[in-house]
């Protein structure tokens, strides 16, 4: 129970902090994009505040490495994956570094504190990056640690079929990759957000699509650590709940944009940069994807590999 506790504690972790530096990673993006024309400058634009953007893609790839390392299904592919994902975050690190201290030198950074794209940039970056760094050979270290005491390749997990894991592994990322992201833009945005009260009703349906992909990746990995909550009944109730949910978001979202318009590219700036640069919901249509397939997923695991994993068990 103490293991699952910790378990539970770490993913909640990583969620928030790649939820809310992916946010940032895209919305720095777009800032630079907005502000420059695709060409010298646009790359000259990314790389004055290069070291921010890598760090902020570490958490991400952290979460990803987690999803991977719990799918794993023998201690060979647990340590070799920590062996692999920490020499890559050591050497991700460590280039943005010499990149960080190489743009001091030059005085491209005139001083370890500029301001923007952070309060404290780039010491921010640096000290992120040291600190990624620092991760990384722990990881690297305690995977050799567990080649070394682990000689036989041992079973974790029971075998499934090719199918199974195949939707299982395709719809795992992409809740890994979508779900933090929304979160991130619901948490970040209420500093942004249009407080007048003009579009209201279209943000409260916003606001609410955004929080729907964070109770499906919580479902998700409830099935995952505890099996009572597979059980059918209570299966079918929740995967029926979270799609009524899903349904009741998009009808919202829909009859927000329907009275009122302009709001999806007025009020999305905030949310979605994207949206408001490109003059069409796309953060709006990420959160449609989202819901139809992550309801499409609990229901197939709820009625499909539900009943396969008790005829292979």
């Amino acid at each position: 129970m103490k293991k699952r506790i910790i378990f539970i504690a770490l993913l909640l972790v990583l969620y928030v902090a790649a939820g809310l530096s992916t946010f940032l990673f895209v919305y720095e993006f777009c800032n630079v994009l907005g502000s420059t024309i695709m060409g010298s400058e646009f790359f000259q634009g990314l790389g004055q505040i290069y070291p921010a953007l890598a760090i902020s893609i570490v958490p991400l790839a952290l979460l990803f490495a987690f999803h991977v390392y719990y799918s794993r299904k023998t201690l060979k592919g647990r340590w070799l994956l920590l062996i692999v994902f920490g020499l890559v975050l050591v050497a991700w690190s460590c280039s943005a570094l010499i990149y960080a201290f190489v743009m001091l030198y030059n005085g491209v950074y005139s001083n370890p504190i500029l301001g923007y794209p952070t309060p404290l940039y780039p010491l921010s970056a640096i000290i992120g990056h040291i600190f990624a760094m620092f991760l990384g050979a722990g990881l690297y270290l305690y995977g050799l640690k567990q080649r070394s005491y682990y000689k036989k390749d041992l079973p974790l997990r029971t075998k499934t079929s090719l199918l199974r894991r195949g939707v299982f592994g395709a719809f795992g990322s992409f809740f890994m990759l979508a779900s933090p992201e929304l979160l991130g833009v619901l948490l970040c945005s209420m500093a942004f957000a249009d407080t007048s009260g003009k579009h209201g009703y279209f943000i409260f349906a916003l606001s609410f699509g955004l929080l729907l992909p964070s109770l499906h990746y919580a479902y998700y990995w409830a099935k995952e650590l505890f099996p009572k909550v597979r059980k059918f009944k209570i299966d079918a109730t929740v995967s029926i709940v979270l799609l009524l949910l899903s349904i009741m978001a998009l009808v919202n979202l829909f009859v927000s944009v329907a009275v009122d318009p302009r709001a999806i590219v007025e009020a999305s700036q905030a949310y979605f940069p994207l949206s408001f640069m490109a003059g069409m919901g796309i953060g709006e249509l990420l959160i449609l994807i989202y819901a139809i397939l992550g309801s499409a997923y609990h229901l197939l695991s709820c009625f499909l590999w539900g009943r396969i994993a008790i005829k292979e068990a």
